[in-house]
């Protein structure tokens, strides 16, 4: 919830500014793969739309994954 209010409700995407929280995702930016401090670091969290997060970001994850990029980012 805190990366959603730092972010002022905002997608960091597409910028749709979304009061219902229940239309946002707190969204990794860089990957944590079980790192508990990676997962929980505030700087490695965008507030993304339920949209964005659905397709924009999973594409590029799946791309990610097929060029063998871990991490991500």
């Amino acid at each position: 919830m805190s990366c959603l209010v730092r972010d002022l409700f905002t997608c960091q995407k597409c910028g749709v500014v979304e009061p219902r929280t229940s239309r946002l995702e707190a969204d990794h930016i860089q990957r944590h793969l079980g790192d508990p401090k990676l997962f929980w670091e505030l700087d490695n969290l965008q507030c993304l739309c339920k949209s964005c997060h659905a397709k924009d970001k999973q594409r590029e994850e799946a791309q990610d994954r097929a060029i063998g990029r871990v991490g991500g980012v």
